[in-house]
């Protein structure tokens, strides 16, 4: 992701800026990068991946490794497709944010036609402030016109909030993003983003059909102990929130040119924390990124544009999001102190039966508060996690995955109504 000179007016400063960075780039160790993530391969048993590394421009790295699977050992080589799950979001986005461009689409008018969500608008799926709870089927329908089945099939079991009330994450709003998508380009969902966003960029092998991408070098998918899955996962019904399949070639051409201001825009911030939402793309002040993890694969990019360096990461097994790798690389480039541990706070019983309760999105995505020996405690499995207070409605549950540190968003009476952790908000049942 080439440096956005354009916003810089003194010339002087531009100019210092561009040497500065090209001393802290002239140390940048690709083998160390490299290095880390065949051990975290390793850690994770992930049988095959692939990297890109973009520098100013420039592809400098694009690269398979491992296997395309454990059953045959075919190498991986850059022309491997994966399927990188949510990390397609931004794909998504752009395709409807070409639509716009064309006046094709209105991202700012209800979509209509649906029974409980014709109220919403396609920013507010594609920014996850529509109120939809997530879901993300792995295994359905493999013909196209199930994309709108999946998406007429949302009733009011699907409401988490009011539109506009509060930003969490959820697939369902791509479902709906990519069935207007279709709509208003009068194709196929994966024919109108192959037209509108991969054919310019020249991502020739890169596709949403599984059929297609089988005539190409493919790397299968395998669960979290390595083991290949059978049949392979599929529901044409939520392509559009992270079926692509692309591979290093492809993913290096996207990278090296610049993404589209209005993507990378922060258009809402994401409930909870001081992180940003563009389209499509997770905004801090200092690094771009998105993760994708799905059944047999995982990915993730990053992107620090005052840098110009970019990093794709993909791999076949559940979740393989090589946080390790990326930040082998961003402590290279960007080399930034990590942020002050926060001081815990008092935590007063009654602020504590205020928010015991129980928390659900959808599916997994549960929390159950509870008060217990006289403080209130996090039930994860069988195991109950004492809750500690960092801030105002800001909490830390040691050990708690997803839920090690949330926010708690309250009425005007005080009383708690929703609980957000990372990227999801989780209701508070009455």
């Amino acid at each position: 992701m080439p440096p956005r000179w354009r916003r810089l007016r003194i010339k002087g400063v531009k100019l210092l800026l561009i040497l500065c960075i090209t001393q802290i780039l002239g140390a940048l160790d690709l083998a160390v990068v490299e290095k880390t993530l065949q051990e975290e391969m390793a850690a994770l048993k992930v049988p095959g991946a692939a990297m890109v590394v973009v520098e100013r421009g420039k592809a400098v790295l694009a690269k398979g490794y491992g296997v395309r699977s454990v059953t045959d050992t075919v190498p991986v080589n850059e022309r491997t497709l994966f399927r990188i799950g949510s990390t397609a979001k931004i794909f998504t986005a752009l395709a409807a944010l070409r639509l716009a461009e064309g006046g094709k689409l209105d991202l700012h008018a209800p979509i209509g036609g649906h029974a409980t969500f014709g109220g919403v608008t396609v920013h507010q799926l594609l920014t996850h402030t529509a109120g939809l709870r997530d879901d993300a089927p792995q295994d359905g329908p493999h013909d196209e016109s199930a994309l709108s089945r999946n998406a007429d099939s949302y009733g009011p079991e699907y409401v988490l909030a009011p539109p506009g009330k509060l930003f969490s994450y959820a697939n369902t709003g791509y479902v709906l993003a990519g069935s207007i998508i279709e709509r208003a380009a009068g194709k196929p969902f994966a024919a109108a983003v192959r037209e509108l966003v991969l054919a310019p960029y020249g991502m020739t092998a890169s596709t949403y059909r599984p059929f297609e991408a089988m005539l190409d070098p493919l790397a299968l998918p395998h669960d979290s102990s390595a083991k290949l899955i059978r049949p392979f996962p599929d529901h044409a019904g939520a392509w559009p929130p992270g079926s692509l399949f692309t591979n290093a070639e492809d993913m290096a051409k996207f990278l090296v040119k610049s993404l589209p201001e209005k993507v990378t825009t922060p258009q809402v911030t994401v409930t909870g924390s001081e992180q940003r939402y563009g389209y499509g793309i997770i905004l801090e002040e200092d690094r771009w990124f998105h993760t994708g993890g799905r059944l047999g694969y995982g990915s993730r990019f990053e992107i620090y544009p005052r840098e110009g360096v970019a990093i794709f990461l993909m791999g076949n097994r559940t979740g393989a999001l090589f946080g390790r790798t990326a930040a082998a690389l961003r402590n290279q480039v960007m080399r930034s102190a990590p942020p002050a541990a926060a001081s815990e706070q008092a935590f007063d019983e009654g602020e504590a039966r205020r928010l015991a309760g129980v928390y659900v999105n959808r599916g997994p995505l549960r929390a159950e508060l509870e008060i217990a020996g006289g403080e209130l405690r996090l039930k994860a499995g069988t195991r109950s996690i004492a809750i500690r207070k960092l801030g105002e409605h800001f909490y830390r549950a040691p050990g708690g995955a997803q839920l090690e540190r949330f926010r708690v968003l309250v009425d005007r009476a005080g009383n708690a109504e929703y609980l957000c952790a990372e990227v999801w908000c989780l209701k508070r049942q009455q």
